[in-house]
């Protein structure tokens, strides 16, 4: 009975330290220009954007007027604070910066 304890006691040691390890291992964490580039890439992917734009303070889309803009606007403010530039960066659209 000791010997089987003393199995599971080291085989469950093993696996815990394999499943630590593995956590460690995750994706590296990726740049602010790479997290720029998916939120860019997204909004031209998912919309009609004639033109984007990027400074030091906004990110800036140039968008169909058929897009409804409210939307739009919700959406990249969340893909913003998903891609953690929502502190970097406020949302202007067609000229007009919006609430940040």
């Amino acid at each position: 009975m000791k010997k089987i304890v003393l199995f599971l006691v080291i085989v469950l040691s093993i696996g815990l330290l394999f499943s630590v390890n593995i956590l460690k291992e995750k994706e590296p964490e990726i740049s602010k220009e790479e997290r720029i580039g998916k939120l860019m890439d997204y909004a031209r992917d998912d919309y009609n954007i004639f033109t984007t734009y990027i400074d030091s303070a906004d990110v800036f889309f140039d968008i169909d007027d058929q897009i409804n803009q409210h939307e739009f606007v919700t959406t990249m403010e969340n893909k913003l604070e998903a891609y953690d530039l929502s502190d970097t960066f406020s949302l202007a659209l067609n000229g007009a910066i919006s609430k940040n």
